[in-house]
């Protein structure tokens, strides 16, 4: 089976782009990651759970982050 996508050499090697629609979708989780964490600061008191929420907020934007820059390249384990 043939990809039409390469292989990046290392998974820890830097992606940047200034493609102006790369950046849209950069832009877009952000806004979107800033909504939420706004939300649950408005409307979860303090708490464990809450501080739990935005970590794992954070790794989402992170994860949505990866995926934009990596636009479906894969690396080798």
């Amino acid at each position: 089976m043939t990809d039409t996508k390469t292989d990046i050499p290392h998974p820890m090697d830097y992606i940047g782009t200034d493609d102006p629609v790369t950046i849209a979708h950069y832009r877009a989780v952000s806004q979107a990651s800033r909504t939420l964490y706004d939300t649950i600061l408005a409307h979860c008191p303090e708490s464990a759970e809450r501080t739990l929420a935005i970590r794992k907020l954070q790794e989402a934007r992170m994860w949505a982050n990866a995926s934009i820059a990596l636009d479906g390249l894969r690396y080798r384990l």
